[in-house]
């Protein structure tokens, strides 16, 4: 998941074409892979790499 093309493609890609993109066919399973591995959810990891405060 580290890869530099899939976390570029996070800031502007739905979170769906993301999944998909990574492997998953579920937005739930990758938000949740992905939340017990960075321990944040992509959401939250979006909005901290665009300069927002995470929810």
């Amino acid at each position: 998941m580290a890869d530099r093309p899939v976390l570029r493609a996070s800031q502007t890609k739905s979170m769906a074409r993301i999944a998909d993109r990574v492997g998953f066919s579920s937005v739930t399973d990758f938000s949740r892979y992905f939340h017990q591995r960075t321990g944040r959810t992509p959401v939250a990891f979006r909005e901290t790499v665009r300069g927002h405060t995470p929810r």
